[in-house]
């Protein structure tokens, strides 16, 4: 009976552990998903990186990667 409630306690442990990193993990997710609504400040910056756009006026000077 004791070897059954001390499992119960590590699975209620390890479980708590997973809660933690889920909850973590949404956070990001609530974060880009407000990042990249309309008019958030991550879609020039995903625009500006990701596609190498730039605004009216602006020049772009690209540096290689080291590789």
């Amino acid at each position: 009976m004791f070897q059954d409630l001390q499992a119960a306690w590590r699975q209620e442990t390890e479980l708590e552990t997973q809660v933690e990193e889920l909850t973590k993990q949404n956070r990001e997710i609530e974060q880009e998903i407000e990042d990249l609504a309309p008019g958030g400040p991550g879609i020039e910056k995903r625009a500006r990186q990701d596609l190498g756009w730039s605004k009216e006026g602006e020049i772009v000077i690209r540096i290689p990667d080291k590789k």
